[in-house]
Parts: structure tokens; C-alpha cells; sequence
């Protein structure tokens, strides 16, 4: 596509009623040639009509042309056009763009263009329709978030997540006393990046003893990809360049923002409002204070951290 031409010629088709479509066709068959000419399709009485895709689509076949189009919202670090020109040079197909929030509705809410994602880009699960949200900071290679995932996280999701009562945003907060952690939380971004964000979260928790405090961590990984019937050479790419580095950073961000000191840490929140657990408890614990959340009872009203738009 040639922006030129588009700049130059915006007062042939901005007005005009066939110029969606004349970008529509041309769009999804990557037509640069198509739009070489539009001055000239505009101009002709058939307009959008002499569009032949076959002949398109060759066109851009013959003259090298991307079949694809990629579309990136907003200025963004040029990291990311780097991994998004090369995601397209490979034929992958894109990410759905973050949905800008808008106005007075929550950040942790679920973005309707990405499903199991918030607004803001954290994973979730749950209902998102869910009364009570709980954010949660966690590390993988922290020895108490295993032991919240092992004893206290299957009765939450049991009791709670399966009766659609709650709500859980896990959010990366590796800590510095942790070397192989943050390459942890990256593996479970490559795998998000290919549907099994969760998939991977699980194994690497339960795992946790074959990589922890090991310098060949990042391999470990890769045979957690491979077991989960991901696409290695993806995942290993991935991986190996470091792409999520900014996505785990962004956890660290909040949760530093929040005042998060260790892991885990959890905000139970309830109409905006809620308590904080700062560590792993029992179940029974932890459910209590979910009871105080959800009859309003709470001792400590504490705000939800804020994420920056």
C-alpha cells in the first residue's frame, strides 16, 4: 500500500461512496498495485468493480508484495514493529489489538477483542461477569506461590471460579531473588502467544523443581512447549529474543505502583474496593476473606491497583 498515493489524492476518494470497499478489496488481497492506480480507479465509472482479485492477488505475488496486512495501533517502540515485520515475513497471522479502554470502565475488565485477556493486556479467568476480581502477583519460581497453587488454588477454583463468583488476573511480579523467574514468565507469554498461557502457567509451577535455580532454565522450557504440542520453533524464537521482556515488565511496574513487596500477593476486590493478602495462605484462610469481600464485611477497605492507560 502506498501512502502517497492515498495523501496525495485524499479529495478523489474521501467524499466518495466506494472508496471502503476499494480499500477492503485491496487490503485483504495486499494489493500495492491496486493501490498504485487508485486515482485512476476512482476516477473510473466501474470503480471499486475493476478490482479483480485473481489478478490482485498475482500482482502482489509477482511484485513480492506481503499477502497480509498488519495493522499497529499507536506509536510503539521500535522493538515492537521489529517483531511485528518479522511475525508477517514468517506468515503468521496477527495478534487481535488491544481495545482502547474506554471511558469509566474498569482496566481488569475483559476486552471483548481478546478474549482471556483484561483491557490492559493481564491474563484472567473466570467469569468476567464474575462479582468478586482477584489480582494476582505471582512468581514461578517462588517457593509459596507453589504452595498456593498446590493447596490453596484448587479449592478457590472449585468453590469460586467454577460458581462464577470470582474472577482471577494473574499478573507477573518476578522477584530479584529469583535469577531463572522472569525467563519463566516470558515461557508463559511465548505460550500465550500461541493459546496456552494457562497450560504453561500449570506446568511450570508444577515443575518448578526440574528448572528452578538451574542456568539451563530457558531449555527446560522449550521441552515444556514441546509437551504442550506448541509450535517450537515459534516458541523457541520467541524466547530466545527476549519479545516478552516488556510484557513481564509491565507486571513489575504495577505491582511496584501497588507497593507489592513478595509473592504472592493478592487484592480481593469487590465494586472498586477490597482487602490485600500479602502471601500464601490456607484454604481456609483465604476463603474467609473472600466471605468479608463478598458480604461487604471487609475490616481493611484497600483500592485495586491502577494500571496506567
Amino acid at each position: 500500500m502506498h501512502q502517497s498515493s492515498l495523501l496525495l489524492h485524499n479529495e478523489r476518494w474521501a467524499s466518495r461512496a466506494g472508496a471502503v470497499d476499494l480499500f477492503k478489496l485491496c487490503v485483504i488481497w495486499a494489493c500495492a498495485a491496486a493501490f498504485n492506480r487508485l486515482p485512476w480507479l476512482l476516477n473510473s465509472p466501474a470503480g471499486p468493480a475493476r478490482i479483480r482479485p485473481k489478478a490482485c492477488r498475482r500482482a502482489s505475488q509477482e511484485r513480492g508484495f506481503l499477502h497480509q496486512y498488519w495493522f499497529v495501533s499507536g506509536a510503539q517502540p521500535f522493538e515492537v514493529f521489529q517483531q511485528t515485520i518479522k511475525k508477517a515475513q514468517a506468515g503468521e497471522s496477527p495478534a487481535p489489538t488491544a481495545t482502547p479502554l474506554p471511558e469509566g470502565v474498569d482496566p481488569f475488565a475483559e476486552d471483548p477483542a481478546r478474549p482471556g485477556l483484561t483491557y490492559t493486556g493481564y491474563h484472567h479467568r473466570g467469569n468476567p461477569n464474575a462479582p468478586i476480581l482477584i489480582i494476582e502477583f505471582s512468581d514461578f519460581q517462588c517457593p509459596y506461590c507453589l504452595q498456593h497453587f498446590e493447596q490453596t488454588e484448587p479449592l478457590l477454583d472449585k468453590e469460586w471460579i467454577a460458581t462464577d463468583k470470582v474472577r482471577v488476573v494473574f499478573i507477573h511480579f518476578p522477584l530479584p531473588i529469583h535469577p531463572q523467574a522472569p525467563k519463566a514468565a516470558e515461557a508463559s507469554e511465548c505460550a500465550a502467544d500461541q493459546g496456552k498461557f494457562w497450560e504453561m502457567h500449570d506446568v511450570l509451577f508444577a515443575k518448578q523443581s526440574q528448572w528452578s535455580g538451574k542456568a539451563e532454565a530457558p531449555e527446560i522450557f522449550k521441552t515444556f512447549a514441546k509437551d504442550l504440542g506448541l509450535d517450537t520453533a515459534k516458541f523457541n524464537d520467541c524466547l530466545d529474543s527476549g519479545q516478552m521482556e516488556a510484557k513481564v515488565q509491565d507486571g513489575l511496574n504495577l505491582g511496584q505502583q501497588a507497593q507489592v513487596r513478595g509473592t504472592p500477593n493478592f487484592f480481593l476486590i469487590k465494586n472498586g474496593q477490597g482487602t490485600r493478602i500479602p502471601g500464601a495462605l490456607p484454604y481456609e484462610q483465604f476463603k474467609q476473606a473472600l466471605i468479608q469481600i463478598e458480604t461487604g464485611a471487609t475490616p481493611t477497605p484497600q483500592a485495586a491497583p491502577t494500571p496506567a492507560s
